[in-house]
């Protein structure tokens, strides 16, 4: 289905597997905002080992869902006072976090700007 949507866009896929599939996925993951239904398909399509796919996009995943986790523990936990110091540690925590990987996502991103 998705290759038939591309075929009938001025898009296209690469006629060869990119060499670089490593930045690709880097990218992907690390870029904000990017649903992950959508860099799923991409990397499907350019048909990405299953190892390497595991083995990039399980550490940042895990590090941005922590992140967001953090955040709404702290916005969203307990109702006491006396907690509302360390739920502020959590979200600034989780802030800290997916500020990080996103800052991480755009170093990387225009080292590799020849990964298109």
């Amino acid at each position: 289905m998705i290759r038939w949507l591309l075929s009938r866009s001025k898009h296209k896929l690469p006629e060869k597997d990119p060499e670089n599939l490593t930045q690709w996925a880097l990218i992907l993951r690390l870029a904000p905002g990017v649903p992950f239904i959508f860099t799923n398909y991409i990397l499907g399509i350019l048909k990405m080992p299953f190892r390497s796919y595991l083995l990039i996009s399980l550490p940042i995943l895990s590090l941005t869902s922590c992140g967001y986790v953090l955040i709404f523990a702290g916005v969203f936990g307990g109702e006491k006072v006396e907690e509302s110091a360390e739920r502020w540690a959590y979200a600034l925590g989780g802030v800290g976090l997916v500020v990080a990987m996103t800052l991480l996502g755009r170093i990387i991103s225009r080292k590799k700007a020849h990964a298109n």
